[in-house]
Formats: structure tokens, C-alpha cells, sequence
């Protein structure tokens, strides 16, 4: 059961990993 949590708690960090990328990207084309 914890190893499944923690599985999911990363999957879930993977996430915001991969938003923060993205709104990174949109300021550099909303600000070019």
C-alpha cells in the first residue's frame, strides 16, 4: 500500500513537472 502512494506521488510531481514546463514555454512566446 505505501509503495502504491508513493507511486502515485510521483506520477503527481511528474505532473506539475510537466505544467510548470509548459507555462514556462507560454511566457517565452507570450512575452517574445
Amino acid at each position: 500500500m505505501h509503495s502504491i502512494s508513493l507511486f502515485k506521488h510521483c506520477q503527481e510531481s511528474d505532473i506539475w513537472a510537466v505544467y510548470f514546463t509548459f507555462l514556462k514555454l507560454a511566457n517565452k512566446i507570450l512575452f517574445f
